[in-house]
């Protein structure tokens, strides 16, 4: 991680890091806070003023994951594009892991969005995975960034990495599989700028 980086996440994950740091004397440069510690959100907000790098962390079954946030160069994104979600929000492009998995295998997604405006409420992201039939076979719902920095906190120009991890049945047969993906608040999806409320992502190949 770059020398003076932000770390946040949950109590659970971030106590055995600052043992570490305090004891054991490990990366002492680096900030480590509670994601819901009183004024987390201004101290994040100072971060990214100053652009000092950014983590969040999220605990995982293969351990705990960093995720960086916000992306200064936009040439980062490995899937470039532009979709309208609304007059406040833009989504930028993708990156995905593989194209090709197994039945069991978790698929990590990243969305990359860009406030236009400020954001007036939060919301979530679905995805799903649909076979050839249309029939959804996997999902995954979250509130973006992991809701430690949810979408009423975005500052408007800022292009932000948004990182999912999506599931996939152990008894999935092989074939082509559609990913598509949309946000909702409630149980109102959000119309896109096409007039739908879901969009196309990608195509992943499930091999035995």
């Amino acid at each position: 991680l770059p020398d003076g980086a932000v770390l946040a996440g949950a109590w659970s994950t971030i106590t055995p890091l600052r043992y570490l740091q305090r004891v054991d004397g490990v990366r002492p440069d680096l900030w480590i806070m509670q994601a819901d510690a009183i004024g987390f959100r201004k101290l994040i907000e100072r971060a990214l003023e100053d652009q000092q790098p950014l983590y969040f962390l999220r605990s995982t079954d293969a351990g705990v994951r960093t995720l960086p946030v916000p992306v200064w160069d936009s040439n980062a994104v490995t899937h470039p594009d532009t979709r309208v979600l609304n007059d406040a929000m833009t989504w930028r492009g993708y990156d995905l892991a593989a194209t090709a998995a197994r039945p069991g295998d978790t698929l990590p997604i990243t969305l990359y969005w860009q406030a236009t405006a400020p954001q007036t409420a939060d919301w979530s992201v679905f995805i799903h995975m649909l076979d050839e039939n249309g029939e959804k076979v996997a999902q995954l719902d979250q509130t973006p960034l992991a809701a430690f920095y949810p979408p009423s906190s975005w500052q408007p120009g800022l292009l932000l990495a948004d990182q999912y991890e999506l599931a996939l049945p152990s008894d999935l047969p092989p074939g082509t599989y559609h990913l598509i993906f949309g946000a909702y608040s409630g149980d109102d999806r959000f119309d896109w700028a096409d007039g739908r409320s879901e969009q196309p992502l990608a195509e992943i190949m499930v091999v035995p």
